[in-house]
């Protein structure tokens, strides 16, 4: 973590197998040959002022597969209910308590690393407890 700043930022990465569109997407492999969660895992390693990145998944069978990855590929990771991803996320900060988070899913391999260390900034410079570049969902 910066030095320059006493927040302690985590990143949380929503996960799950039954995309209803693209089932198994997460997982899915790109030529090169590593999967989308892979990707947008090494994606926010890049980013600064993250602490503990953490994959959340849920306690459904079909997402046994996303915990196989977290444990053989050494990612922290949380299981909790398909269907409340509130739970989810408070079950996350008990585990890894943090004064704020990034949310991310595991579908968004290019997110932008400018504007989320930005966010991050604004966060921790100001006396935020919320910030965002989708308010309105486009």
């Amino acid at each position: 973590m910066d030095t320059n700043t006493s927040k302690k930022i985590n990143c949380f990465i929503q996960a799950r197998m039954s995309s209803r569109r693209l089932p198994g997407k997460v997982l899915f492999k790109f030529e090169d040959g590593e999967t989308v969660l892979w990707k947008v895992y090494s994606q926010m390693l890049k980013i600064k002022n993250i602490d503990n990145i953490i994959v959340l998944t849920s306690l459904e069978e079909s997402d046994d597969q996303i915990e196989k990855f977290c444990i053989k590929n050494k990612i922290n990771y949380i299981r909790g209910p398909l269907e409340d991803v509130y739970s989810r996320f408070c079950l996350a900060l008990e585990t890894f308590p943090c004064d704020g988070f990034v949310r991310i899913c595991a579908d968004s391999p290019f997110a932008n690393e400018c504007l989320i260390n930005y966010a991050i900034d604004v966060f921790n410079q100001n006396d935020c407890i919320y910030v965002t570049n989708t308010i309105d969902r486009n």
